[in-house]
């Protein structure tokens, strides 16, 4: 905290400090015992609260509490800094202070369906039709069907689990305004938010472990990524990758929140930045002309990096949980790759959506049966968007 309390004295007190508390330390009234967020009042000092993660502390860096503790080991050695730059006031610790510091359990990465709008655990079929603004939904257990119009011409269609109720949310973003407009499934009502123009590439994911997909998008201009927390609404701004590069989303460690990550097309690498700042990595896989299609192919928490080459319909999957490679054939030229769990085994399967019949072709990525065709459908018409490709193309 800094210069928080105003000027009366404190004693006896039992301050916890929480990210998520219902108000932050006061400014110039007295510290009373309770739960507080952490505050930064005036100026000069070197805390910065909202912009971490960091590697280290104040003074030498600063970040809420979660950012800096989360994944720590709380064992060791703690400081405990209080800033004060405001005149007028002295003070000391009588009798020292002392940190209880409570570890939970890890929360651990959360398993994210793409386009499951009904929560069950499965990708739907589903379209996007820009003409008009419609979503056209297959239910992947019932096969039953539905449709909503959320959008228009011009619109680009970025659905997620925006509210954290395990359901993908109807979203598009709209390059005009650079507005995102969300229809929470939780809710059943719309939010508005102003974030990116219509020249940045959009990558919504889940940064801050919170379940919670967050408004993100990456400014080739500048090579940033810009992210605004759903649950806060606090920004996030971090440098990562170079002019030209696809950004990508996924959570390649497997830790509680997404990665920052970029593909290069002009080396075929991909450069991995860890959510906390703390490891980088960097996969040489795939060739220009490839589709990108990162997702959990071995349910082991982690995205795995892999690509779709439409020359050849070949999927070439570098799983992380074993660091060996998997090669199949599912697709054509002229193809869509639209992976995704459509049977809800916590495995991605290998999928295609063939527009000029509109037709999928869905098929079992189990090690048991690799290749064997789930199910195929037809749904949509060649000026349509798969909903699923949404997820990997940025």
């Amino acid at each position: 905290m800094s210069d928080a309390g105003g000027t009366t004295d404190i004693a006896g007190v039992n301050i916890t400090i929480d990210d998520a508390a219902a108000t932050a330390l006061p400014d110039t009234t007295v510290i009373a015992t309770g739960s507080y967020r952490p505050a930064n009042y005036g100026a000069g000092d070197t805390f910065h609260d909202l912009l971490g993660p960091h590697s280290s502390a104040a003074p030498a860096g600063g970040g809420t509490l979660a950012s800096v503790f989360n994944g720590t080991q709380p064992n060791g050695t703690w400081r405990l800094y209080i800033i004060d730059d405001a005149t007028g006031s002295a003070g000391n610790f009588n009798g020292g202070w002392s940190l209880d510091i409570t570890a939970g359990g890890s929360f651990g990465a959360k398993r994210f369906t793409s386009s499951d709008f009904t929560g069950d655990g499965q990708t739907d079929v589903s379209i996007y039709r820009p003409s008009n603004g419609n979503w056209w939904i297959r239910n992947s257990a019932t096969y039953g069907n539905s449709v909503m119009q959320w959008g228009v011409a011009g619109d680009t269609p970025v659905p997620s689990d925006y509210d954290g109720d395990g359901k993908t949310d109807l979203a598009i973003f709209r390059p005009s305004s650079g507005t995102w407009i969300i229809l929470n499934s939780a809710t059943s009502t719309a939010s508005f938010t102003g974030w990116g123009n219509a020249t940045d590439n959009l990558v919504p994911a889940d940064f801050d472990g919170d379940g919670k997909v967050d408004l993100v998008i990456w400014r080739d201009s500048t090579q940033k990524f810009w992210v605004r927390l759903s649950t806060t609404g606090a920004a996030r701004v971090v440098t990562w990758g170079a002019s030209g590069d696809i950004p990508v989303r996924g959570h390649f460690e497997g830790t509680n929140g997404a990665d920052f990550a970029v593909f290069r097309p002009s080396n075929g690498t991909w450069y991995i930045l860890s959510n906390n700042g703390s490891t980088t990595r960097q996969q040489q896989w795939g060739i220009s002309s490839d589709e990108l299609v990162q997702a959990d192919y071995d349910a082991d928490g982690k995205t795995d990096i892999a690509v779709w080459r439409p020359s050849d319909g070949n999927w070439y999957i570098f799983n992380s949980g074993s660091g060996t490679a998997t090669i199949s054939h599912v697709g054509s030229s002229g193809d869509t790759p639209v992976p995704g769990d459509y049977d809800g085994d916590s495995k991605s399967d290998l999928a295609v959506w063939r527009g000029a019949e509109g037709g999928w072709y869905i098929y079992n990525s189990g090690t048991a049966a690799l290749g064997t065709a789930l199910r195929q459908d037809a749904w949509g018409v060649p000026t349509d968007i798969a909903v699923p490709s949404t997820y990997y193309l940025p």
